[in-house]
């Protein structure tokens, strides 16, 4: 986003005394939004062509990138995942993720309309294209393929980090196989 005298194409922004006009990039239309010293007086969509308020909102989301940034890249159509811009070969590292599908679950069901590109599940299953490594504190189900490291304290690891190293490299030689 780009500093003007006055916001009137996505990713620009203006700051007029205490009135800061901001087009995110994802957004049809600019947002002003009216400040009294450190607190938001008002929020307003507004027609850059006119400057005339469109409609009063109660709260706002300014994001960075552009809309068509969460489109998959190629042919599809579909929303985007980072597993997208992901290189062949890359490594997913999951830290707590029972901790990870409960927060997503739980988002979902709070939301009206999904805003996040895809749930849990199917992150996991597009996610499978990858080498991936789960960090967790629970017990590894004996089923579930993977090596168990027997890590019970993250002082005291054991086989230690050059034997979790070379067993997580095995683990990446078994997927591309």
């Amino acid at each position: 986003m780009h500093r003007v005298p006055m916001a009137e194409t996505g990713g620009e922004w203006s700051l007029r005394g205490s009135i800061l006009d901001v087009f995110p990039t994802s957004s049809p239309r600019p947002l002003r939004i009216e400040l009294c010293a450190d607190t938001v007086d008002s929020i307003r969509e507004y027609d850059p062509a006119t400057q005339v308020s469109v409609r009063r909102l109660d709260a706002c989301r300014v994001t960075l990138i552009p809309r068509s940034r969460f489109r998959k890249p190629g042919p599809s159509d579909r929303p985007a995942s980072l597993l997208d811009f992901l290189p062949p070969g890359s490594v997913c590292a999951f830290l707590e993720p029972e901790h990870i599908r409960a927060r997503v679950n739980e988002v979902f069901q709070r939301a009206s309309d999904a805003r996040v590109p895809l749930g849990w599940d199917r992150f996991e299953r597009e996610a499978g294209r990858f080498a991936r490594l789960s960090i967790t504190s629970l017990p590894r189900d004996p089923e579930e393929e993977g090596v168990d490291f027997a890590i019970r304290s993250i002082h005291r690891t054991t086989p230690g980090i050059e034997g979790a190293l070379s067993g997580f490299k095995e683990l990446i030689k078994k997927k591309r196989s």
